[in-house]
């Protein structure tokens, strides 16, 4: 399964963190993409290289600096305006 990622910049809460990590139990995840903002994407980037190093992360990073993660990814994509990574 390949899963993306959005979130807040204020984190996930411990329910949410329970939660995802139940679904990662669950699920046989190969990849997972995220846009490498601070928040959810970074902890999510964290939590899948600490317990689950052989998911290939892939990151979509933003044109605008002000919220990266500064993640370091298995590939990165060519950064786009927050819009344009939607599509």
């Amino acid at each position: 399964m390949i899963l993306g990622i959005s979130g807040s910049r204020h984190g996930m809460t411990e329910r949410q963190l329970s939660r995802f990590s139940r679904f990662m139990k669950k699920y046989k995840v190969t990849e997972i993409h995220h846009g490498d903002c601070k928040g959810v994407d970074t902890e999510v980037h964290k939590y899948v290289r600490e317990n689950y190093p052989e998911i290939k992360i892939i990151i979509h990073p933003p044109t605008n600096k002000n919220f990266v993660g500064w993640n370091k990814g298995d590939e990165k994509r060519k950064a786009k305006d927050y819009i344009s990574r939607k599509s």
